[in-house]
């Protein structure tokens, strides 16, 4: 088990990130990190999914964690579609857009079809273009 990053689509413009059962913090650096690398090699902007459907409890210490994801946030990373978020986990994410101050473009989506297609409708509205 732990966590999972790949390209969601040929066309490179939705990254996936699985998280299956239990997973440490050297494995969510290491998804975490890998992710960016993947995001970075493009030029487009890229839209990311969260998939957390499948993943058991978090371990502690996940707030200080969050200043690694904001702080290095690739320049064309997109929307993040967060699957399968229950109550906790969606608190967190809104602890860490008070703590960090930041914005993080984010929704919560029940499966990874409606992820896709939301992702997809964002994309259309507003284009493929990096803006700052």
């Amino acid at each position: 088990m732990g966590i999972r990053t790949s390209w969601d689509n040929e066309n490179k413009t939705i990254l996936r990130i699985e998280y299956e059962g239990s997973w440490t913090w050297e494995d969510f650096h290491k998804a975490h990190d890998e992710g960016n690398e993947l995001i970075k090699s493009v030029s487009h902007r890229v839209a990311v999914i969260i998939d957390v459907s499948k993943s058991r409890l978090i371990p502690s210490g996940a707030l200080s964690r969050g200043k690694h994801v904001t702080e290095n946030k690739p320049a064309n990373q997109g929307m993040t579609a967060v699957v399968g978020a229950n109550g906790f986990i969606q608190g967190l994410y809104d602890l860490f857009r008070k703590v960090y101050r930041k914005d993080f473009n984010l929704i919560y989506v029940s499966s990874l079809e409606e992820a896709r297609a939301r992702l997809l409708e964002q994309r259309a509205t507003q284009g493929t273009e990096v803006r700052s």
